[in-house]
């Protein structure tokens, strides 16, 4: 461990991605509004770096890692830790990426903007920028007791206790979605903190989305989670996992949704529409007020086993690609690509 050599952290990933926007507003909630931070410590050669951050409701660590090249990108991490008064951790990482002109230049042998002003080969430099970081940033968030947290961005955790050991690091109460899981009421807030509490405390770590949705890897599709209000008391939970995507849309392939979409005890498939083609998903809806975590763990081992089951053979018949594989629309396919958002069949 060394003195602090770094006096800010990369806040700029705050501001690329509509990620980096949640992962700052994740800190604030925590902490209660806006925060101070000073540095800590580096390690690893002073490549890795910790800060103290410091709000109304309390105070946390933030790790970063060193950047490091991944292709046309450069791969940052932040990770977030606090605990709360009942005793959970609460571990929030970002990995964020950058794609860098000079890069891609080296991965291609050629300038991606030749014989263009400066001025325009900026502005276009900084779009393409945007556009990767929305497309691959993600947000994880972990909560439990204990070994829910080893390491932050590469520093091992007994090296970080020796660092802040003189301080008392915890924020006095959690965001309304990171709280202990609570009776069943009509909010849906309430709803969507027992979904959160429940996930995480039986996986250990899942991603959260801009949207709030919970999602995690499940064989070779990935499963969702997501809250939303409605007008039965505590909303509705939708577990649901996108089998194949970018599927031509053919007589065929609605004839087998229609066939198959009432042939399970629990769950439904279906597909949502864009303007050329199908995503495939199998979903199961289940009542918040209600919703216990049996009920829950059930509805996503269901959706997963079967959409892990199905997505080979309607690839073989129907064509497109699985959840996690790359398309020429999405060359660099990440474990969180945007959902689309058209019709549902």
């Amino acid at each position: 461990m060394a003195k602090p050599t770094r006096k800010h952290f990369a806040g700029f990933l705050f501001e690329e991605s509509e990620q980096g926007r949640f992962f700052e507003q994740l800190i604030l909630r925590y902490l209660g509004g806006p925060f101070q931070y000073e540095p800590l410590a580096s390690f690893d050669n002073r490549q890795r770096h910790l800060f103290l951050l410091k709000g109304p409701a309390g105070s946390a660590l933030l790790a970063e890692a060193p950047e490091n090249a991944q292709g046309s990108a450069f791969h940052h991490q932040l990770a977030f830790w606090t605990k709360t008064p009942d005793g959970l951790h609460h571990v929030i990482e970002l990995d964020a990426f950058r794609w860098d002109r000079h890069l891609e230049s080296i991965r291609t042998g050629t300038d991606p903007f030749p014989g263009i002003s400066q001025r325009k080969a900026k502005e276009l430099n900084e779009a393409r920028r945007r556009e990767i970081a929305n497309k691959r940033d993600r947000v994880s968030l972990r909560i439990g007791r204990g070994s829910v947290w080893r390491q932050l961005a590469g520093i091992n955790k007994s090296v970080i206790a020796a660092a802040v050991a003189s301080l008392e690091i915890g924020t006095t109460s959690a965001p309304a979605y990171a709280t202990p899981a609570v009776p069943p009421s009509d909010s849906v807030d309430e709803t969507t903190r027992r979904v959160h509490t429940i996930l995480t405390e039986w996986l250990g770590s899942v991603d959260l989305d801009a949207e709030r949705r919970l999602s995690f890897p499940v064989g070779s599709t990935r499963v969702f989670v997501d809250t939303r209000d409605w007008s039965a008391p505590g909303g509705l939970v939708t577990v649901f996992a996108v089998t194949n995507k970018h599927v031509p849309k053919t007589p065929e392939l609605f004839e087998y949704l229609v066939a198959h979409s009432e042939n399970y005890v629990f769950g439904r498939l279906g597909a949502w529409l864009d303007d050329d083609h199908a995503w495939v998903v199998f979903r199961q809806t289940l009542l918040g007020a209600t919703l216990d975590p049996i009920e829950l763990k059930n509805a996503v081992g269901a959706v997963a086993s079967v959409a892990d089951e199905l997505d080979d053979e309607i690839k073989a018949r129907f064509g497109g690609a699985l959840f996690h594989e790359a398309t020429p629309a999405e060359p660099k396919a990440s474990t969180q690509q945007e959902l689309p958002t058209g019709f549902y069949l």
